[in-house]
């Protein structure tokens, strides 16, 4: 194994003459279907790309029906550990994505599967008029699961602090349901690639969530690819092919967002609670002490540089068809670059490493 202070990964084998042949011969295919997925992404309405048509043919028929499409998600979801579990959050009483939609309806009822209507702007709102304007006094606030301990300007308690807050209440759940490992998805995150998982997501927690590193980011986008036509720091593109594992690579401030999906363990919820926890209560959110942070997720309250990594290719992109909770509008361009490009690396990746199997 050769370590770098950028990536992890494993180096294989040298390739003989007739299987780089071959590899040439994949990779210009997968260039020509890289164009057809770019002008479907641009020209037609500037929506995702669908991996369907791919997944049909004969080398990536992997998706199962029936029963066994319901235990191929419970395996690979690992809901089938009990101390595994997955959030699913929004503020919808049904995930925007379809596919985490059927994963709510089938397992909803598992003790380890929770399904969080989050809180938002308004609620906040509505929350901070109590705590500070009206009535709120310390024990009342205690009783609650998220509070305002001081004044603040009004203007501060927008939709990011919303959605930061709401994925705080999920760490609250993962703490007190004894989760070793969890999966938290905002609920427009696509489920479309996860017959091109090599693993189950509780074993790639356990292996990449370290006590040093405790979050492992699954979903990623890059503003830099519409900014500069490249990952930039991550140097995604000199990455290359990993049949043996995927990369997993240092988080970088301000330029891998993205909290549509992560892995984390125990130790990793509880040190982000710790840090927004109310005085003398590990279970309600201060307010204050997320808006004084910054307030986004991704940038100031989930990720941070000294416990998180990314995983690469990622195993979730953002499901296209689903507007933002954050504006209200259809998803920005480089939303969708980012997730071309996941789909991209995946459907490479499964390729090349079917030559292998």
């Amino acid at each position: 194994m050769r370590e770098d202070k950028n990536m992890e990964y494993l180096v294989c084998r040298p390739l003989s003459r007739r299987v780089l042949r071959v590899l040439v011969l994949v990779a210009l295919v997968l260039i020509a279907a890289t164009l057809v997925l770019h002008r479907r992404l641009f020209v037609q309405r500037r929506r995702l790309p669908s991996v369907s048509a791919a997944l049909e043919k004969p080398a990536f028929r992997l998706w199962k029906t029936g029963d066994e499409l319901t235990e191929q998600v419970l395996e690979k979801l690992s809901l089938d550990r009990k101390d595994h579990c997955l959030v699913v959050v929004g503020l919808e009483k049904t995930p925007r994505s379809p596919g985490l939609a059927q994963v709510v309806q089938w397992f909803a009822h598992q003790p380890n599967v929770l399904h969080l209507q989050g809180v938002s702007e308004v609620d906040l709102k509505d929350a901070y008029r109590r705590d500070i304007a009206e009535t709120g006094s310390l024990a009342e606030r205690q009783e609650r699961v998220f509070a305002f301990t001081g004044p603040v300007k009004l203007e501060s308690i927008d939709a990011q602090v919303a959605c930061s807050v709401s994925h705080l209440l999920a760490l609250l759940w993962v703490r007190s349901a004894g989760c070793r490992t969890a999966l938290l998805l905002e609920d427009d995150a696509s489920l479309e690639i996860l017959p091109l998982w090599e693993s189950n997501v509780a074993d790639l927690a356990a292996a990449a969530c370290t006590k040093d590193r405790p979050v492992l980011q699954m979903e990623l986008k890059l503003v830099s690819l519409l900014r500069a036509g490249y990952s930039e720091e991550l140097k995604l593109e000199t990455l290359g092919i990993n049949c043996t594992a995927r990369f997993v690579l240092p988080h970088i401030r301000h330029l891998t967002y993205g909290t549509a999906a992560y892995a984390i363990s125990a130790l990793g919820a509880e040190q982000i609670l710790q840090r927004f926890r109310l005085d003398a209560s590990l279970s309600t959110i201060d307010v204050n002490k997320v808006i004084q942070s910054g307030g986004v997720a991704d940038v100031d309250v989930i990720y941070n540089k000294a416990t998180t990594r990314v995983l690469w290719p990622p195993y979730f992109f953002e499901y296209g068809d689903a507007k933002s909770y954050l504006t209200g509008q259809s998803k920005k361009e480089w939303y969708y670059l980012s997730a071309s490009k996941a789909i991209e690396a995946n459907l490479e990746r499964a390729a090349l490493c079917r030559l292998f199997s």
